[in-house]
């Protein structure tokens, strides 16, 4: 059976409002495991504030941009509840890999994440 509405906003509720945004170069599986790092400027992860759930989703909207250094490809998108360390939430494939041949910026736009708490 289905969650309610209702439901599915009290587990989207339990989630931290600031979320931190990383990068990776493949499968974080359930630890965040290979968030990218290095470059000039260094990569870091960026915060980003989601909204109250509403309809069994929390968005987001705005731009952010992450540095990724020469020869990285980015596979994922992640979210924790820290700038560095701290605990992982959760994560999403990007719609499409994108290899960075020179040092450049990853810019993301907005997502919302669901129930599931995976982002779209």
């Amino acid at each position: 059976m289905p969650y309610s509405t209702y439901a599915k906003n009290l587990k989207l509720a339990a989630l931290p409002n600031t979320v931190y945004i990383s990068l990776h170069d493949d499968d974080p599986s359930t630890t965040g495991a290979n968030e990218i790092s290095g470059g000039t400027p260094a990569y870091a992860r960026q915060a980003i504030v989601i909204a109250a759930p509403s309809n069994g989703v929390r968005s987001w909207s705005g731009t952010i941009t992450l540095d990724v250094a020469s020869g990285t490809t980015v596979k994922y998108i992640g979210h924790w509840d820290a700038a560095t360390s701290g605990n992982w939430l959760g994560n999403d494939p990007v719609a499409r890999s994108v290899l960075f041949q020179a040092q450049g910026e990853y810019k993301l736009t907005a997502f919302d994440i669901d129930d599931n708490c995976t982002a779209s």
